[in-house]
């Protein structure tokens, strides 16, 4: 489609093009408003106990770090191991999260809603990571 844009409009394809990041904050939004139902769920709960809140959120965890490493591990192989890292950490749980939200027990969804915040996190700390790298090398 992409393509077929570019040729049949350039004038179009350019200000499509444009506006990708628009993109982002409607993503940030959604983001941000889903990880809040998921925050309200458990401090809304009544009973105070938090271990299986906090059992997800280490099952998340390390299904996260798990994923991303293994995916280093492969992209290692063809000299791509972000790209490698990303293919397999990088998940969209937004949906997985609203659908568990909408049609089961709210604690359904801290699994999907946890597993956003570990790879932001994962994310946030190879942008660190490089960032230092290229600082070092000028």
């Amino acid at each position: 489609m992409a393509l077929f844009l570019k040729k049949a409009s350039p004038d179009l394809h350019r200000k499509v093009r444009s506006a990708q990041i628009v993109s982002f904050y409607i993503w940030a939004a959604a983001l941000t408003v889903v990880i809040g139902n998921v925050a309200n769920f458990v401090i809304a709960q009544d009973d105070g106990k938090y271990t299986l809140e906090i059992v997800i959120g280490l099952i998340s965890l390390a299904v996260c770090l798990l994923q991303f490493g293994t995916g280093r591990m492969i992209g290692s192989r063809f000299d791509r191991t972000i790209a490698g890292g990303q293919g397999l950490g990088q998940k969209n749980t937004i949906l997985a999260i609203w659908l568990t939200q909408t049609y089961l027990n709210p604690i359904a969804s801290l699994g999907p809603g946890l597993y956003v915040l570990w790879q932001n996190l994962v994310n946030s700390y190879q942008i660190w990571r490089k960032n230092k790298k290229t600082e070092k090398l000028f």
